[in-house]
């Protein structure tokens, strides 16, 4: 503890009562601020921190913290109420706690415990190995884990709860929607408030829904895919098979969206069809119209539906067989005067009886084996003038209604339609010809022939403009335009005037186009192509351009010859300044001779010097030796003093009272012995009250300690000639005992109030 800010040896300290130990030449214990505690090497405690390029912290003096504690090589507490414990450990966040190797607690009040776990957010947790907490007060548990949603879960491996308050549980599942759980393996829960077990699936679309299995899949809301291969997708609103415009209401239309234990559209592997279906087993009977039905129930609906009561027209026999009488009477009294229709079983004829509306009384339609009679003046059709005639095959329909009187006959598959008389309007535009036909309306004439379709249409000038369509030519025509002319389309060429353009191989040529100068006010007009002039002139000016290139060029190779001229001036005079070098060169030998003869003396001097340092090698030889036997008897001191520090860290492990409760005991402690110091840690079990194992070990400066030891008691006790687990023992069967007679005294109880009852019941009897 330092009262005052101050720095000794390896130790670095600043502010007030803060407590430092440990520590090397290169790895600096420090701490900063008030209050805080550094122990081992190149610990720190209320300093801050920075992260460095390749992910080590390393420690900064940016700012300082109260009551923070770090324990172990290079861990850190940075903020206030920080601890770090263990091997690289940083607790960044205030009142964060790290505990491991590696581990990071850097929101407020997080805690990372663990190897290379990480706790980034307030009130985080991460648990085990390498697993991370990113969200708000989110938990991650087990290895690899990640919870990054806000009061999210992860627990097991490789597991990520990434939606607010999400769980994932079991192995590579995730938990992705707001409140939803996903559980299992490979499970996948991406909709709100759904569920994802054992390997099933629901989509984000899939709001509360549920799919349980290995490949279920809930994919809309409120959806329940149960078992493996499972697809829940239908809505509600559905109508039930049989349902009628007089069947409604939720019976027969669903209100929810469904619950699936199959899926009919299934595929496998390589996308062919596998139909996944399943029998749902041990269904009672249902007792409401919405409950469902078993196999039991359809076997009597069906043997109900199979009885069948005798009546006016059928029959039934002792054996169940269905006769159907010979003559058959559907509605009135069986007299073939009232009665609407009479099937007669002998002679194979129907009669129909009307009474009013289209037929009278006394009309008569009979089927007999000659086919259909209607009596009546009115035949088979109407009133409207349209006439049918059905005879040996031959459907004939006449109308004599319209202006222009004809008729559609019908034979097997010929139909035939004959106009027998043409409005006189109509007959003065259309004409039949043998081999064609030709209109003639207004000032518009159209004739169609066997060899092309001509039409001709008048402007009301008195010109005509016409087009002509042969096998393979089409002509236009237009009169009375100036610029106008006659355009024809043969194949691959089309004629406008004087513009050609031919399409044929080879001779792919426009021709009659004007623009021929690069000087006109429209030249470059867009979409427009280009002509041969305009090429010519372009081509010219290029030509022009290429000799003045070529004069350029000239001038060029000139300058190139001027320059070349220069550079052997130039070499001229690196010769001549070569020779000047050689003569420095001559100079500097002359130089080299008197400072050999110079050295000649030094080597003299060197040869008296070095008798010299051979007398004094002598001297150094002999304090050497002296200065190894202090330097032996130094290290002596000092594995004394190391020694007596892990004999002070061990004598601080002590176990607590025995408890057979918690058997195990852990201690840890500290000892220093002059300069030396030691941390211990121990194990104490007690199998019972009167044997204890214990196992120790301390980590020095110097190296490690390890004692083991078993300790036992000898005789009766002390608590009146028993032992504590023996009082244990009997306060156990006392309250077995206990327990006992207390389920005795209820039984008791009861049967006491059941003979009360009893009695009560024969007083009632008493009194009637």
């Amino acid at each position: 503890m330092n009262a005052e800010a101050a720095s000794v040896g390896n130790l670095v300290a600043s502010d007030y009562y803060n407590l430092y130990w440990g520590g090397s030449y290169n790895d600096v214990t420090k701490t900063g601020g008030s209050y805080n505690t550094a122990l081992g090497s190149g610990t720190s405690a209320g300093m801050s921190v920075t992260k460095r390029y390749d992910g080590e912290y390393e420690t900064t003096t940016a700012q300082t913290y109260q009551y923070g504690m770090a324990w172990g090589k290079e861990a850190r507490a940075a903020n206030d109420a920080a601890t770090a414990f263990g091997h690289k450990t940083v607790a960044t966040g205030k009142k964060a706690t790290a505990f491991g190797e590696k581990s990071v607690a850097s929101g407020q009040a997080s805690t990372a415990f663990g190897q290379m776990t990480e706790a980034s957010a307030d009130n985080a947790t991460a648990f085990g190995y390498k697993t991370n907490a990113s969200g708000k007060a989110s938990t991650a548990f087990g290895a690899q884990n990640t919870a990054s949603g806000q009061s999210a879960a992860a627990f097991g491996q490789n597991n990520k709860a990434t939606g607010e308050a999400a769980t994932a549980f079991g192995q590579d599942t995730v938990a992705g929607g707001r409140s939803a759980v996903a559980m299992g393996e490979f499970s996948d829960a991406a909709g709100n408030n759904s569920l994802a077990a054992l390997g099933g699936r629901t989509l984000a679309a899939a709001t509360g829904s549920a799919a349980v299995g290995n490949g279920a899949v809930a994919a809309v809301e409120n959806t329940v895919a149960l078992g493996s291969g499972s697809r829940a997708d239908r809505e509600a609103g559905k109508d039930g098979y049989l349902k009628s415009a007089a069947r409604t209401g939720a019976a027969w239309t669903s209100t929810a969206n469904a619950i699936s234990v199959g899926n009919v559209n299934g595929t496998d592997g390589s996308g062919n069809p596998a139909p996944v279906t399943r029998q749902i087993t041990g269904i009672a009977a249902g007792s409401e119209d919405t409950d469902a039905v078993n196999v039991a129930q359809l076997k009597a609906a069906v043997a109900g539906a199979s009885a069948v009561k005798a009546g006016s027209n059928i029959s039934v026999s002792a054996d169940n067989t269905v006769s159907l009488k010979d003559d058959v009477y559907l509605g009135g009294n069986h007299d073939a005067a009232t009665s609407n229709i009479h099937l007669n079983g002998n002679d194979g004829t129907i009669t129909a009886n009307a009474k009013g509306g289209m037929f009278q009384p006394s009309k008569t339609m009979e089927f007999n084996k000659d086919g259909l009679t209607v009596s009546g003046t009115d035949g088979l059709g109407n009133n409207t003038g349209k006439t049918t005639t059905v005879k040996d095959g031959v459907v004939r329909v006449s109308d004599k209604s319209l202006a222009s009187e004809h008729y559609t006959e019908i034979d097997g598959g010929t139909v035939r339609t004959e106009i027998l008389k043409v409005n006189p309007d109509t007959q003065s535009r259309l004409k039949f010809d043998g081999g064609g036909l030709a209109t003639n309306v207004g000032d518009s004439a159209l004739s169609v022939d066997k060899k092309y379709i001509y039409q001709a249409v008048d402007d009301g000038s008195g010109r005509s403009n016409s087009m002509k369509i042969e096998k393979t030519v089409t002509t236009f025509k237009a009169a009375g335009i100036a610029s106008a002319g006659t355009t024809t389309i043969e194949g691959k060429k089309v004629t406008a005037g004087d513009v050609v353009i031919n399409g044929e191989t080879g001779q792919s040529t426009i021709k009659g186009l004007t623009n021929k100068t690069l000087t006109a006010p429209d030249f470059a007009k867009a979409g427009r192509a280009a002509t041969e002039e305009q090429l010519k002139v372009t081509d010219d000016k290029v030509t022009a351009l290429d000799g003045r290139v070529g004069t350029l060029n000239t001038q060029v190779g000139t300058l190139n010859t001027q320059v070349g001229t220069l550079n052997t001036q130039v070499g001229t005079l690196n010769t001549q300044v070569g020779t000047l070098n050689t003569q420095v060169g001559t100079l500097n030998i002359q130089v080299g001779t008197l400072n050999t003869q110079v050295g000649t003396l030094d080597t003299r001097v060197t040869s008296l010097d070095g008798r010299m340092d051979s007398v004094d090698a002598q001297i150094g030889t002999l304090s050497g030796r002296v200065d190894g036997v202090n330097d032996r008897i130094n290290q002596l001191d000092g594995r004394i003093n190391k020694v007596g520090a892990g004999a002070a860290a061990l004598a601080a492990l002590h176990p607590l009272d025995y408890d057979p409760a918690y058997k195990w005991d852990f201690a840890a402690g500290m000892g220093n012995y002059r300069n030396a110091n030691a941390m211990a840690i121990g194990a104490f079990y007690r199998p019972n009250e009167v044997t204890m194992f214990s196992l120790g070990a301390s980590i020095g400066d110097g190296g490690g300690m390890v004692n083991a030891g078993i300790s036992l008691k000898v005789g009766p006790g002390v608590n009146g000639g028993t032992t504590r687990s023996g009082l244990m023992s009997k306060v156990q069967d006392l309250t077995a005992e206990n327990k006992e007679l207390k389920a005795r005294d209820d039984a008791q109880d009861a049967l006491i109030n059941q003979l009360r009852r009893e009695l009560e019941a024969l007083k009632d009897d008493l009194r009637k």
